[in-house]
């Protein structure tokens, strides 16, 4: 039967994220520009199966919007915006840059909502949570808004992706890594 014969146990912490075994995880990277992540094609058919695929894309943006977490989101932007920018698109308008801004807070609410679950695991992400990056990055690359601020970016929804990747790498390491750390594997294409 299998894990697909399964329903995905969601009782932990928050109930956004399904409990999954360890070896489900992927390791928690530094964004690049040379990696593309895959999403969890099996786990994103089996949460929508059960109604929850939009669980923690939904509860990402509640906690990126929530007063509480505003401190430590900003610190994350604060730090690392500037130098994206400067890597990757240093001709960005102000409105777009505000939007990669915008994908970082996604990015930041998706490691909230990872250690509001209980099942955050050092050095690991939860595949829920890297479908959620999958899912901002797809359906913010396709607003009309978006493209019009990224016309002149021909890699846009990759350069949104490593935003989201940032904000949330930056979250979960408390912006302890250093900007040359974070960005050394992004890369202007």
């Amino acid at each position: 039967m299998g894990i697909f014969s399964k329903k995905l146990d969601y009782s932990s912490g928050n109930g956004v994220l399904p409990r999954l075994g360890e070896g489900e995880y992927t390791p928690l990277r530094l964004p690049s520009t040379s990696v593309v992540h895959v999403p969890n094609l099996s786990l994103m058919m089996k949460e929508k199966e059960q109604g929850n695929l939009d669980k923690a894309y939904i509860a990402s943006a509640e906690a990126s919007g929530a007063t509480e977490n505003d401190a430590e989101i900003r610190s994350v932007i604060k730090k690392y915006l500037a130098p994206l920018r400067r890597r990757v698109a240093p001709s960005l308008t102000d409105d777009a840059t505000q939007m990669l801004g915008r994908c970082m807070t996604w990015g930041c609410g998706m490691a909230i909502v990872e250690w509001e679950s209980g099942l955050m695991l050092a050095g690991k992400s939860h595949p829920s949570i890297w479908n959620g990056i999958y899912r901002v990055t797809l359906y913010l690359g396709e607003e009309q808004e978006v493209r019009l601020h990224f016309q002149d970016i021909p890699f846009y929804k990759h350069l949104l992706s490593i935003a989201v990747e940032v904000g949330y790498v930056g979250m979960r390491m408390n912006s302890t890594v250093s900007v040359e750390e974070m960005l050394a594997s992004v890369r202007a294409n």
